[in-house]
Parts: structure tokens; C-alpha cells; sequence
């Protein structure tokens, strides 16, 4: 993978890009949604957008750049959702139930996200790399950290280890998205419904709660 070639000091917010920049991001997401793929020309994004490829160098620094603020932009506000909930007045149970449906909602919103951050990501000795992790992978493992911390004080959760936890639980939430073809030949149809959404949330928060959640005492005998 080449090497970005400029790189934000920080994520942009969605309302912080010129329109023909937000234009080139939002061919870009249309494109990674429909083709379930990551390598796209830039060719492709300006017949998309309209605009001319000369753009995405003007904006972007090049592809790689563009892919980045892509990610910088559909990754922010799940990072800023995410700080937020840890701080809520809630119970722990409550905060873990919102995030699993909340991951998976950003996903159905982006299905290509953790696949794109993987290829940013690439062998880890990139810059970009170190700019993924810092703004995103960081912030939301210390986040699912500190939920879990709240939990097992209160006495909700039984310990978990929070990075295996991070990593399997972004699994579970991502792969039905990437599954694509797979959903094809099972279903009949290529893409995640809005029922199917719906269905697969109640699914995995099912599944995560009862691995995370403390058995109740048993009942004392008469």
C-alpha cells in the first residue's frame, strides 16, 4: 500500500469538508458499499461524483488520503457516541446493551469500515496506520475497557479480558456485513435488511450479555 501522503492532525468531522470533497467521499462510500471491495480507482469515484480525479490529489493527497478521510469521517461519530455513553448515567448493563446494537448499527450504515481500517492499517509500520489506531481503535477499546471496569464493580459483569473482547466482539458485529456473498446463497438476497438489522442486534447482544453478565447466587435450599 502506498504511503498517504497527507495525513490529518485530527478526524474531520462530516460537516468539516468543502462540498466537492465531501461529493468524492460519499462516491467512495457508494462504491466500497456496492462492490463489497476496498481497491477502487479513481477513476471510478470521479465517474461517481462527476468530478474530476485531479480532485481527489487537490483534497486528498491521493487514494490512499482519500480512503483515510473516508474512515476518519463514517469512524468519528461512533468515537464521539461511544466517549459519551461510557460517561451516561446508566447502568453498565445498559451502556454494553447500546453498544453492541450501536456497533452493528455503524456497520449497516458502513459496511466496509473495519475492512477499510485493516487496509489502512496494512503492516502497522505506515503512518496512516498509527493514525487509525490512535483515533479509533485506541479510543473505542478504552472505552469498551472502562464499561466493562463499571461492570464488574458493580458486580453485572464477570471479568473479561477487554482486548479479546474487543477483538471478537467487533468480529461478531462486522462479519454479517461482510458475508455478502455468503448471505446470497443463504437467503436469496446480497445485502443486510432492515429486519435482518434488527434480528441479528437482538441476536448478538443475546449472546454477548450472557457471556458478560454474573450468574445470580443460587437460591438457598429450605
Amino acid at each position: 500500500m502506498a504511503m498517504v501522503e497527507r495525513l490529518p492532525e485530527k478526524p474531520l468531522r462530516a460537516e468539516e469538508h468543502s462540498p466537492s470533497a465531501t461529493a468524492l467521499l460519499d462516491a467512495a462510500a457508494a462504491i466500497l458499499s456496492r462492490r463489497n471491495v476496498i481497491d477502487i480507482s479513481l477513476s471510478d469515484v470521479a465517474k461517481e461524483s462527476g468530478l474530476n480525479s485531479a480532485l481527489v490529489k487537490y483534497y486528498f493527497g491521493g487514494k490512499e488520503g482519500m480512503l483515510l478521510a473516508l474512515h476518519s469521517r463514517d469512524a468519528y461519530r461512533a468515537v464521539e457516541q461511544m466517549e459519551h455513553l461510557v460517561r451516561m448515567n446508566i447502568s453498565p448493563v445498559a451502556k454494553m446493551r447500546v453498544h453492541i446494537s450501536g456497533m452493528i448499527n455503524t456497520y449497516y450504515r458502513s459496511p466496509y469500515l473495519n475492512r477499510l481500517m485493516h487496509y489502512l492499517i496494512g503492516d502497522g509500520e505506515t503512518e496512516a496506520g498509527g493514525k487509525i489506531a490512535q483515533f479509533f481503535v485506541e479510543p473505542i477499546l478504552n472505552a469498551q475497557r472502562a464499561i466493562l471496569e463499571q461492570g464488574v464493580a458493580s458486580g453485572d459483569f464477570r471479568p473479561i479480558d477487554p482486548e479479546l473482547f474487543y477483538f471478537s466482539l467487533t468480529g461478531a458485529c462486522d462479519h454479517i456485513f461482510y458475508a455478502r456473498h455468503t448471505l446470497l446463497h443463504l437467503r436469496g438476497e446480497g445485502h443486510v435488511t432492515d429486519e435482518l438489522r434488527q434480528r441479528y442486534i437482538k441476536h448478538v447482544t443475546e449472546i454477548y450479555m450472557t457471556t458478560l453478565l454474573t450468574p445470580p447466587p443460587p437460591e438457598a435450599s429450605a
